[in-house]
């Protein structure tokens, strides 16, 4: 039944909002000597992405329906649940069939949860004879922001299923670097 397979991809975004920027900052402007070479002509630049959640199958893995195929459950309610850590959907609305039958749930009808991520750079550039010494902080998620994975979706585990037990990004992370350019 190739109809119970229809539905969005699995990497379906059905919102995406992405927004960068880069900022010439202008301090020390009018210094001389040491102050202008330490505080003019630093860049900030930046990177914030969002997106809405991907879909998901909710499936039976105890059900044998051939080698290479995916078994699904009967659907009986909507499936949506609190949206928590503990319980994204609601499992109960799902039934488990007679293994080698096929159920009547759809393919990706359930979504996970959001994702967002501030990146930022500041950099400087100090001329030194005929070369350039670039001296760069990067931050990526810079608010440390949580995001979340997708739920165990197979109804078969019966202790984890509706819950969220991986991250889609990673916890804050910074790096510094330096570069010579001749």
């Amino acid at each position: 039944d190739l109809e119970a397979w229809e539905g969005p991809c699995g990497f379906d975004t059905r919102h995406r909002f992405v927004s960068s920027f880069v900022v010439q900052l202008p301090l020390a402007k009018d210094s001389h000597g040491l102050t202008k070479a330490l505080l003019a002509d630093w860049t900030v630049s930046g990177i914030y992405a969002y997106r809405t959640g991907r879909p998901f199958t909710v499936t039976q893995g105890s059900n044998n329906v051939g080698q290479g195929h995916t078994g699904l459950p009967n659907r009986v309610g909507s499936g949506e649940g609190p949206e928590t850590v503990d319980k994204w959907f609601e499992p109960a609305d799902f039934q488990a069939v007679t293994s080698g039958t096929f159920g009547n749930s759809g393919r990706n009808i359930l979504r996970g949860p959001d994702w967002q991520s501030l990146d930022l750079s500041l950099q400087k550039n100090f001329p030194v004879r005929r070369a350039n010494l670039n001296l760069r902080w990067d931050v990526f998620n810079v608010f440390n922001t949580v995001n979340l994975g997708l739920p165990d979706a197979n109804i078969a585990n019966t202790a984890t299923v509706g819950q969220i037990r991986s991250l889609s990004g990673d916890p804050r992370l910074m790096q510094f670097s330096v570069r010579v350019q001749f």
